[in-house]
């Protein structure tokens, strides 16, 4: 059943409706064809006992001896045989031996034996009619027999009932070939009924069916469209209010859900997409960065290296726009270490000179004041005090020596190295101040000698 469509559904139940149509009409004719033949066989059977209280009221003459058992058996015969009913209705009466004692229909079997008659079915009459007399006293039988006039059997419904006393056998019957046309009359009735039913049937589950089926081929299109995420066209039927209607209206919902649900992704890729570029831009930017502060490093790592060999001339240039600031700075402190280292050579020229000075002085002071003792105690003194203010000038300038050394492999220190060339200029400037004081101490003695 699930495998079937709406449509054979649809068929299918108004086959089975028809085919119950069938049955309740072909139950309902039966029905109405054995109620007939029962009421006929109930009219046939009081028939048969309104016979059997004639031969009883003349079997009571009889006994009573009013009459002869001949005249009341006569009398009887003459009342039963001018019994009548319907059109071709009448009565028989045959004995327990098979021998016809009135036939109101066919006189001419009377005084005959009927043992041997059978219909064209192969029915002996008269003996089942003798066995349903001797075994339960009344029965109905179903056979063939010719209406009165006529040659050509019918079928027959008879009912018989035994007399005893007399070992009659009495009977009627009905020819049903009425009640058999009218059954088929019914029959043919039933079979216009259904077939015209059934065009009605096919006709009314035809535009049920579509009623039904076509739109839901439709929404089952729509459905399969939005489920290739298709929402372009018009969700069909929406104007109903039944349950295609119902179903319609829910695949609106659907529709929004999935146009929501595109939207959302195609949001979703286009900001991927946008952080993918962002990404790549962001790459790109690094890269380019990198490669610039490669670049910067090498040209810096060649300054330096050039400057650790003593080339205090070199300079950095072309250095991108953001390192101008850095190009500019160690520019500056190479210029100014080469000024200061300048400055130093030439303190330190001075200062030798300054140390040629103190010697000669000496030397003179020492041939002028042979004969001071005491004042050469003093000078001696100084010139001891001289000797240490030498050494500790010779000391600094080792120092800034050294530090213009540093200089060479540090150059990013070179700020710092700056500083404390000054520094140590400044000593040597406070030493020669130094000096200068004990010369002019010394020409002062020896002015005194």
């Amino acid at each position: 059943m699930s495998n079937l469509s709406v449509l054979k559904k649809i068929f299918l139940l108004m086959g089975l409706s028809l085919i119950i149509m069938a049955g309740a009409l072909f139950y309902s004719g039966q029905q109405s064809y054995n109620s007939i033949v029962a009421e006929r066989k109930a009219m046939l059977m009081n028939i048969d006992h309104t016979a059997i209280s004639i031969f009883k009221r003349y079997q009571s003459l009889e006994t009573e001896g009013k009459m002869s058992r001949e005249a009341a058996q006569k009398d009887a015969i003459a009342q039963v045989m001018a019994m009548r009913y319907g059109t071709d209705g009448y009565l028989w009466i045959n004995d327990l031996n098979g021998m016809m004692v009135a036939h109101a229909a066919k006189p001419a079997l009377n005084n005959t034996s009927v043992l041997g008659m059978k219909d064209s079915n192969g029915v002996f009459i008269f003996q089942e009619f003798i066995k349903i007399g001797k075994t339960s006293g009344e029965g109905d039988l179903d056979y063939l027999w010719p209406k009165p006039g006529s040659d050509q059997p019918v079928g027959k419904n008879s009912h018989v009932i035994l007399f005893e006393p007399w070992g009659w056998i009495v009977g009627t019957g009905v020819y049903n070939d009425d009640i058999v046309a009218l059954r088929q009359k019914q029959m043919l009735a039933t079979g216009i009924i259904m077939v015209l039913a059934a065009i009605a049937t096919i006709c009314g589950s035809v535009a049920i069916g579509r009623s039904i089926s076509t739109p839901l081929n439709a929404l089952k299109v729509t459905m399969i469209n939005i489920a290739a995420n298709d929402t372009a066209g018009d969700i069909p039927h929406t104007h109903r209010r039944d349950e295609i209607g119902q179903m319609a209206a829910a695949l609106v919902n659907i529709k929004n859900s999935v146009i929501e649900r595109i939207q959302l992704e195609s949001n979703r890729v286009a900001s991927q997409a946008e952080i993918e570029h962002r990404r790549q831009q962001q790459i790109d930017s690094e890269r380019h960065n990198s490669e610039k502060q490669a670049a910067v490093v090498n040209s810096f790592a060649e300054a330096l290296e050039s400057l650790s060999k003593g080339n205090l001339t070199v300079r950095l240039a072309d250095l991108p726009a953001d390192y101008r600031k850095l190009e500019t700075d160690f520019n500056k402190a190479v210029s100014i270490l080469a000024e200061t280292l300048e400055k130093v050579a030439e303190s330190t020229m001075a200062v030798g000179r300054s140390v040629d000075e103190i010697n000669a002085a000496v030397t003179d002071l020492s041939k002028r004041t042979e004969g001071q003792a005491a004042n050469l105690e003093e000078t001696a003194a100084a010139i001891e005090d001289i000797t240490r203010k030498i050494q500790s000038s010779e000391g600094s300038i080792e120092k800034a020596r050294a530090m213009a050394m540093s200089a060479k492999d540090d150059a990013a220190k070179s700020s710092t190295i700056v500083t404390q060339a000054v520094s140590a200029m400044g000593l040597i400037e406070q030493s020669s101040t130094k000096i200068n004081d004990i010369i002019s101490g010394i020409d002062e003695i020896a002015f005194q000698t």
